[in-house]
């Protein structure tokens, strides 16, 4: 079978989410071996999205661009929708706010969405939010991310970290095991950090928490599978009531 399908403003509220899609225009091809997707404008609220590609026999073959309202895709990414491991990593994130222009094109498995990640460019706008394992939060950040399989770039990133200002570039990238090799990929980053003013204490463990510490093998192990190249710059900064500036720290492993 096949059919064609040419939407004016049809509504889709999928199970679980507060909001519905809307299909404001585009054409939908379907098929017995999968459905094809032209110019099909999608809005969600605030949020844009134009699609382009197929997805027939379990391959992916797939661009999308647009505008994301950030705390409406943190909540649908929290519904049924998606994969428990998806919604245990956004439970981690909180006050989510937001917005980003994205450009995403994927190519591979259509069960495999993550690893079939072919390409994106993410521009950030006035994006903050509380991650669980970052003591304070972090806020009024804009830049642009670059994300391939080879690698993750961010590209002259500014905001807020707790109350001190950061400006971050970097690229991240892990190279392909060997074949036939028993040796396992490796991992590096290079980066380069400045801030003006940069207040230390909020980012430390207390000492009570270090206490209760046993081992930093995990840490060891960590660090082992990363080779890093970055500096650290800053201007003015205290911890523990010590107040220092000029600070610059190189780092290389």
């Amino acid at each position: 079978y096949q059919g064609e399908l040419v939407p004016k403003g049809v509504h889709l509220l999928p199970k679980g989410a507060s909001s519905p899609l809307i299909f404001r225009d585009g054409v939908l091809l379907f098929s017995n071996v999968g459905v094809t997707f032209s110019k099909m404008k999608v809005q969600s609220r605030n949020s844009f999205l134009t699609l382009d590609g197929t997805i027939k026999e379990g391959n992916l073959n797939l661009s999308s661009r647009g505008t994301i309202d950030l705390r409406q895709l943190h909540a649908l990414l929290q519904t049924s929708l998606f994969p428990n491991q998806i919604r245990t990593e956004m439970a981690g994130i909180q006050n989510l706010n937001g917005e980003a222009d994205i450009r995403v094109k994927w190519l591979g498995k259509a069960d495999e969405w993550l690893s079939s990640l072919k390409e994106a460019e993410i521009k950030l706008k006035e994006v903050s939010f509380q991650y669980q394992k970052i003591p304070v939060p972090l806020s009024h950040i804009e830049g642009s991310l670059f994300i391939s399989p080879e690698k993750f770039q961010l590209k002259e990133a500014k905001g807020n970290l707790g109350d001190s200002p950061l400006m971050v570039s970097g690229t991240f990238s892990r190279s392909p095991s060997l074949r036939g090799s028993s040796a396992e990929s490796s991992a590096s980053a290079s980066f380069q950090i400045f801030s003006p003013q940069l207040n230390l204490d909020p980012l430390f463990l207390k000492r009570e928490e270090i206490t209760r510490l046993t081992s930093f093998e995990k840490i060891r192990d960590w660090l082992l599978n990363w080779n890093f190249d970055g500096t650290v710059e800053v201007d003015q900064g205290s911890y523990l009531g010590l107040l220092f500036q000029d600070l610059k720290v190189g780092m290389k492993t």
